[in-house]
């Protein structure tokens, strides 16, 4: 009788050990695919008012937004992955270049500069309103957008 209840023990044991395994080929994952890609640019404006482009000034703010759901290869449905914002300004001449998180899909991209002041005491002083572009990017790519106001 014990050898059957010693028996029954252990057969219950191994059932429960194989039924609560985990099989990693049936699960899903939601990681995000690390990597980066590269967007830069110049970036320039009428700031004198007089036909002629020129770099906006130092430390002009760009913004980049991407959707994290881009960075996932199986999301979950009907999750909200948000957005994820980058920030750089540009150089003296105008230039910027922002890295953003990227994988081996398409990530899309959206470009925003802040809005700028141009006049001149010729002119007087308006809000230019700053650029917008969009980009799609891979990781290791480089993307090159100028932008004007």
């Amino acid at each position: 009788m014990k050898k059957v209840l010693f028996s029954l023990f252990a057969l219950g044991l191994v059932s429960m050990l194989s039924f609560n395994s985990c099989n990693k080929a049936n699960t899903s994952t939601s990681e995000p695919v690390a990597g980066t890609a590269t967007i830069k640019g110049v970036i320039k404006a009428d700031i004198n008012l007089d036909g002629t482009d020129e770099t906006v000034p130092a430390g002009t703010k760009v913004i980049a937004q991407i959707n994290a759901v881009d960075l996932i290869d199986n999301p979950t449905p009907g999750y909200n992955y948000g957005k994820i914002q980058y920030e750089t300004t540009t150089s003296s001449i105008g230039e910027y270049s922002i890295s953003v998180a990227a994988g081996t899909k398409s990530v899309s991209v959206n470009l925003i500069c802040d809005d700028i002041i141009a006049g001149s005491a010729a002119f007087p002083r308006i809000i230019l309103t700053g650029p917008t572009a969009s980009a799609s990017v891979v990781k290791n790519n480089v993307q090159i957008i100028d932008m004007n106001y």
